[in-house]
């Protein structure tokens, strides 16, 4: 039998969720809602490198394939920046082959793959929010 591990909570964090499609921002809204965070989302990555001018996130959560600014682009512009190339980027994808995970590695700290597990999902945000 299979350990629940969903009651993994997080202590008040700040998150950016970077998605283009409306159903995977439901549904990682709807796995974040019993948690202490304050969710911003962006549906590409230019709204999220105009989001991140005024909020510092905790942690990223970012789809790859978006329109106008993909999650790899976007992430490569974060890992510049000063104020921001600190703050752990979870790669979310359909598409994480072994191939994809070694050249996008060095933007993002993980990666999970859609469809995303919400057990996993708190896991491994709780790995990179720890004080």
């Amino acid at each position: 039998m299979k350990e629940d591990n969903t009651n993994i909570i997080l202590k008040k964090v700040k998150i950016l969720h970077v998605e283009d499609i409306d159903f995977n921002r439901e549904l990682i809204e709807l796995y974040l809602e019993d948690q202490n965070i304050e969710l911003k989302e962006a549906n590409n990555g230019n709204k999220a490198l105009k989001i991140l001018a005024d909020f510092i996130p905790d942690l990223i959560l970012m789809d790859i394939q978006m329109p106008e600014l993909n999650g790899y682009e976007t992430a490569k512009i974060i890992r510049t920046t000063e104020n921001l190339k600190n703050i752990p980027i979870i790669a979310l994808t359909a598409n994480a082959t072994t191939e994809e995970i070694k050249k996008y590695k060095h933007v993002f700290n993980a990666y999970l793959t859609k469809p995303i597990d919400e057990e996993l999902l708190l896991e491994t945000m709780a790995k990179y929010l720890r004080s």
